[in-house]
């Protein structure tokens, strides 16, 4: 079991993947507007993975976000009209992290 409470093939560079958001340089609460902009741009757009372990990184990510900017959240609101996954964990990952309830 790993983090979000199912197996998820993390190999090992899994819990990086998983933590890359929280460790990442950037913070909404240090960095411009246009700097914030750019990194929720990037979150949206990598969302659309195939991969599990990537989807989930993003989502724990948005949810420490949405903390400092409302956006976050509707990034995960979008996503989660049209997932990018079938897998009934992350999507239930994906409703925790809207409201930052997440590890």
């Amino acid at each position: 079991m790993n983090r979000i409470g199912y197996d998820l093939d993390d190999g090992q560079i899994g819990y990086l993947c998983y933590m890359f958001w929280d460790i990442f340089v950037l913070y909404p609460d240090n960095a411009s507007k246009g700097m914030v902009d750019a990194a929720i741009g990037v979150m949206r757009e990598a969302l659309e993975s195939n991969n599990d372990n990537c989807i989930v990184s993003l989502l724990h990510g948005l949810g420490h976000w949405s903390i400092y900017t409302p956006v976050a959240s509707e990034v995960i609101e979008e996503w989660l009209k049209n997932p990018s996954t079938n897998n009934k964990n992350v999507i239930e990952y994906a409703e925790r992290a809207k409201n930052d309830n997440i590890q």
